[in-house]
């Protein structure tokens, strides 16, 4: 059997290879795993021989992660191999791929015709990303509060990998992450006043409040372009879009720099 798993949700798709593997492993705990990536010189006729019930490896049930695949699938030797394990209950392949454009018709076409069942994994809804992550702070013992994930989303973007493989950094030092946590984080130290900045404008806090978050990220030097921008992206004022606009246009003028431009928007 092979089985190709490709997509930008590269969290939903390790998870679903590792979810194949365990599978066959726990039915089968004397299976041969291999680890193969096609970009590497000689891969494929190790690959050939894994896979091969006459090749170099005992006979028995094999899993054999394959990467760098699509590049191959026009190569004799390699559709030899697919063709093996369609007909051979013994040889599992699974092809990972970081692809995030769905496969054109002349590669579907080759994946029906050679028996490969496709997985796609999209791009995930920041509605599932929020999901996933306090799924997975939960399984390890960790609580992120909804203002701290919100932060790590907009700076992540909707990368579950990443947000997970931050959360189990810090489960070593704390079980519970919150902003005061991140605030203390090299990484995402300037971050959180650029994004405290830009939700107290998103939600027109009161002009106080605006105003004290304003003068801290200005007087740290933080870049207010980034806060320019995670505004524009994320409100769905038309006020707030069209006060947006028309500073940016100040600005490709010459009449107004950033700082002044930010500070219009913030006392609107």
């Amino acid at each position: 059997m092979t089985i190709l798993l490709y997509g930008p949700d590269t969290y939903s798709r390790q998870c679903k290879l590792v979810q194949f593997r365990e599978g066959v492993v726990k039915r089968n705990p004397d299976v041969v795993q291999g680890s193969f990536d096609l970009s590497e010189d000689g891969t494929l006729y190790t690959l050939h021989e894994f896979a091969s019930v006459r090749g170099l490896f005992s006979q028995g049930k094999r899993i054999a992660v394959v990467r760098g695949a699509l590049g191959f699938f026009g190569n004799e030797a390699f559709v030899r191999i697919v063709s093996r394990a369609a007909h051979d209950p013994d040889v599992l392949l699974l092809l990972q791929e970081d692809r995030d454009r769905k496969l054109d018709r002349k590669t579907e076409s080759f994946c029906k015709k050679n028996d490969i069942q496709v997985q796609y994994f999209a791009k995930p809804t920041v509605a599932t990303v929020r999901t996933r992550v306090q799924e997975h702070a939960v399984s390890i013992g960790v609580t992120i509060d909804s203002r701290a994930l919100d932060f790590l989303i907009e700076a992540r973007g909707q990368d579950i990998y990443a947000l997970v493989s931050d959360i189990d950094k810090w489960s070593a030092v704390s079980t519970k992450i919150d902003v005061p946590f991140l605030s203390k984080t090299g990484e995402y130290a300037a971050g959180i006043g650029v994004f405290d900045f830009s939700q107290s404008v998103l939600y027109r806090k009161p002009l106080a409040e605006r105003l004290s978050l304003f003068e801290r990220v200005s007087s740290q030097g933080i870049d207010l372009y980034a806060a320019f921008n995670i505004i524009a992206k994320m409100t769905a004022s038309k006020d707030l879009i069209d006060l947006l606009a028309a500073a940016d246009l100040k600005i490709k003028k010459g009449l107004l720099d950033i700082q002044q431009a930010m500070l219009a928007v913030v006392i609107d």
